[in-house]
Parts: structure tokens; C-alpha cells; sequence
């Protein structure tokens, strides 16, 4: 029965290099993949140093997010707003995949 299913919906092939590939582009899809990849990364790293302090009640998410907001607002503050604005777009497409997924 699964066959016949798949079968049928072979013409549905067409549509999955949209869904894997970001707007057809394989150099958008490495930035998509690749800041996503470094965003989870870092909320892992962040779960694990939480852990290890004992802060298991703090949401590692949250720790994370409020860190990178942090750092980005010192970077900011020392260097300008240019070369905040210019690590913020470097993630920004990681954080458009991952807000399109969760939310």
C-alpha cells in the first residue's frame, strides 16, 4: 500500500530540491545550514556549561540567546555598530531557518 502511495506521488520529486535548497542556491543554503549549525553549537555548549555549574533551571536557550545579545552589544559598544551589525548578518540566516522551524 505504501508503494501505490509512492508511486502516485512521484510527481512530488520536483518540489524537494526547493525544500532542501534555500531560495535554489547552493551558497544560500551553506549560509542557512552552516549559521544554523553554529547557533545550535553554541546552545549546546551553553547547556553544558550550565549543567556543569549546577543551573539546570535556567533554559539553556535562553541563557544563550541573552549571552549572544550580550556579546553583541559589547562588540558594539567597543567597535561600533558596524561590526556588530556585521556578525548579526553572518547569523541572521541561521536564526531565520530556526525561527521558520520552531515557531
Amino acid at each position: 500500500e505504501a508503494a501505490i502511495v509512492l508511486v502516485s506521488r512521484i510527481k512530488d520529486v520536483q518540489h524537494v530540491p526547493r525544500l532542501v535548497l534555500g531560495k535554489g542556491s547552493p551558497s544560500k543554503t551553506l549560509a542557512i545550514w552552516s549559521s544554523a549549525l553554529a547557533i545550535f553549537g553554541y546552545e549546546r555548549l551553553v547547556a553544558s556549561i550550565l549543567r556543569r555549574l549546577g543551573l539546570t533551571r535556567i533554559p539553556s536557550t535562553l541563557a544563550a540567546m541573552l549571552s549572544i545579545f550580550a556579546a553583541l552589544r559589547t562588540q558594539q559598544k567597543l567597535f561600533g555598530k558596524a561590526s556588530s551589525e556585521s556578525v548579526a548578518n553572518l547569523l541572521r540566516p541561521g536564526v531565520d531557518f530556526l525561527g521558520k522551524w520552531m515557531g
